[in-house]
């Protein structure tokens, strides 16, 4: 039985955001930096706050939690591996975190890492790629690429069930998510169950979707900050039409797993998220469309404090869990 579709028609989410959240998402909107390293630096600062813990919960003790490095080209990609139970054959989720490219960490994402693996009794695997403006583009997705390939290369050693891997991406890693799907079907080697994309970034051509420049300002995602990471991640402008910065320009959306695919009614990524979601559709795949309203972009990671964050993860779970249970 297929995954339905859940909605065709965006245009009926254009609701109003409520004053008291504008005001509250005007506060919390970050101002776009032009340092790097200052922007990690807060943000990894802000994963081990107070305010972090009521945003994402409690850091979630689990059976084992490991750093590895996985031999690369370059210096060693680093990930962590979450571990729930003793079980074996347990379902595994590859997991790219999201900051435009630039910032967002595996240190950032631990508590919902944490919080995912035990609520679904899988291994997440949580990939720090790298970087830019350090590592500019295609490194981001090559690196994901290379963890794909080492967890299909090592599934004996941590008894993860091979017909059930997934990816999952936020943000910028649910346009990764995107790219190790297509490679995947290409590559006989490797088939993937499934993927979860979170408010994905998939375009680099910004003024093709009305929705960056409805919600340019003022819903934590601003168009400046989106230009601020394209700029650092791009070598030049022609890349932005390469299917590996820009998934959502892959013609052939044929034969892709089961995709759960998230937008929110008041980012400026929701109709490039959209602009997927039909494409996918119309091509066949087995495809879950929710778009979240009214709220904006990153609400996933207050999934223990504010209730559409909680929704969002509540929904996460389930439907990964029907997919989990399609794909045995």
């Amino acid at each position: 039985m297929k995954i339905p579709l859940y909605t065709s028609d965006l245009t009926s989410h254009d609701v109003d955001m409520p004053s008291i959240m504008k005001f509250i998402l005007r506060s919390i909107t970050p101002k776009v930096k032009d340092d790097p390293k200052k922007m990690r630096e807060l943000d990894n600062k802000m994963a081990t706050s107070l305010m972090a813990r009521f945003m994402y919960g409690k850091k979630i003790p689990l059976w084992k939690v490991e750093d590895r490095n996985i031999p690369a080209t370059h210096p060693n990609l680093n990930i962590r591996v979450y571990i729930p139970t003793e079980k074996t054959n347990l379902p595994a989720i590859i997991f790219f975190h999201g900051g435009g490219y630039v910032i967002g960490s595996v240190k950032v994402f631990d508590r919902l890492c944490r919080k995912m693996a035990r609520d679904l009794e899988a291994i997440i695997i949580s990939v720090d790629y790298r970087l830019a403006p350090e590592y500019k583009y295609p490194d981001a997705p090559n690196d994901g690429w290379t963890a794909v390939q080492w967890v299909f290369a090592q599934y004996k050693k941590f008894h993860i069930n091979l017909s059930q891997i997934y990816v999952m991406g936020e943000s910028a890693g649910g346009g990764i998510s995107a790219v190790m799907t297509y490679k995947s079907r290409d590559d006989e080697n490797i088939s993937l169950a499934g993927q979860i994309m979170v408010c994905p970034w998939l375009d680099g051509n910004f003024d093709a979707y009305p929705s960056m420049r409805k919600f340019e300002n003022g819903y934590i995602l601003s168009y400046s900050l989106m230009e601020f990471f394209r700029d650092a991640y791009k070598n030049n402008d022609d890349e932005l039409n390469d299917i590996d910065f820009s998934p959502v320009l892959l013609e052939d959306c044929t034969n892709l797993p089961p995709t759960f695919l998230i937008t929110a009614s008041h980012d400026p990524l929701r109709d490039q998220g959209y602009a997927f979601a039909q494409k996918l559709h119309t091509a066949g795949n087995q495809l879950i469309f929710k778009n979240y309203q009214p709220t904006a972009h990153g609400f996933l990671s207050a999934h223990n404090s504010l209730p559409m964050g909680k929704e969002m993860y509540a929904d996460v779970i389930s439907t990964i869990k029907i997919m989990m249970d399609q794909a045995e």
